[in-house]
C-alpha cells in the first residue's frame, strides 16, 4: 500500500467498519463501489482487527460480489455457439442467448444473500446457556410456586 493512499485507505476502513456502507465510503471518496469494497477488504487484511470488524470486512466482500452478480444478471446474456464455433441462430434470425447463465447468477445472488443473512444472525445476542444444576434451581422455584394440591389415595 502507498504512504500516501494508507491515510484514505484507513479511513475508508474506518467509516465502513462503524456501519458505513460501502456505497456511501465510494460516494465519499470518489470512487467505485467495487474500488471502495477492494480498499476496504485489503485494508482490514494488512491490519489488525476486532472479530467485529472481521465480520464487516467479509460483509464488504460479500456485498461487492453480490453487486457485481447484479450488474452481470441485468447484462444480455451471451450467445451461444455450435461446437465448430457458429453462432446459434432462432428462427426469427435472431442469436440464440444462453439464458442458463442469468439463472446460475440469481442462485449465486441468492446464496450470497443467504449468507450475509446468516452472517448478521450471528451477531445478534445469544440466550444465556443455563449450567444443569441453574436450570434444576430455576424448575423448583417454578414448582413451588404452584399451588398444592391434595393427592388422592386408591
Amino acid at each position: 500500500m502507498s504512504k500516501e493512499l494508507e491515510p484514505r485507505n484507513r479511513a475508508m476502513y474506518q467509516l465502513y467498519a462503524k456501519g458505513t456502507s460501502i456505497q456511501a465510503v465510494a460516494d465519499t471518496f470518489g470512487v467505485t463501489r467495487q474500488r471502495a469494497a477492494q480498499i476496504i477488504a485489503r485494508y482490514g487484511s494488512d491490519a489488525t482487527v476486532t472479530d467485529a470488524e472481521a465480520r464487516n470486512l467479509h460483509r464488504a466482500q460479500l456485498e461487492g460480489i453480490m453487486d457485481d452478480l447484479v450488474g452481470m444478471y441485468y447484462e444480455p446474456p451471451p450467445v451461444t455457439f455450435d461446437v465448430k464455433g457458429n453462432m446459434l441462430i432462432d428462427e426469427n434470425g435472431e442469436p440464440v442467448r444462453d439464458v442458463e447463465i442469468k439463472l446460475k447468477t440469481a442462485k449465486e445472488v441468492i446464496r450470497i444473500s443467504e449468507t450475509i443473512r446468516r452472517m448478521d444472525a450471528t451477531d445478534e445476542p445469544r440466550r444465556r446457556q443455563l449450567a444443569e444444576d441453574e436450570a434444576l434451581r430455576h424448575v423448583r422455584e417454578w414448582l413451588s410456586q404452584l399451588p398444592q394440591g391434595e393427592v388422592e389415595e386408591g
